[in-house]
């Protein structure tokens, strides 16, 4: 996005970020809490990298906090569906599903996220 915003200036393309909550099998509560706080300092590092934020406009940055807030902060899922092997195995089965019918690869397309999606 920063190369985009480089080029074309801060307001071409505009970003907005927008939590999955439900189905909560594919929100990023899911993930090990290592791998959260992996992506929240990743974010967190990325926000704070001067050519970022200076090119970042203050909605898109709230948004980014956001998140790195939401992946720190909220330890499971929506309260009602809160089974986290349940979780895991229908996050599992989506995806297996859909690399068959799109012929995609979730470890291909997500390589850091590989061991933990093969442990499922």
């Amino acid at each position: 996005m920063v190369e985009y915003k480089e080029k074309f200036g801060e307001d071409f393309p505009v970003f907005t970020l927008n939590i999955v909550r439900f189905p909560s099998f594919q929100s990023p509560l899911v993930l090990p809490t290592e791998k959260k706080q992996e992506h929240s300092n990743r974010l967190r590092k990325w926000l704070e990298d001067n050519k970022t934020n200076t090119l970042v406009h203050e909605m898109e940055r709230n948004q980014i906090k956001r998140l790195i807030d939401y992946l720190v902060s909220v330890e499971r899922p929506h309260s009602e569906t809160f089974e986290m092997p349940k979780l895991y195995n229908d996050f599992k089965q989506f995806y297996d599903q859909y690399d068959i019918r799109r012929n995609k690869s979730f470890v291909t397309a997500f390589p850091d996220l590989a061991d933990w999606y093969n442990s499922l």
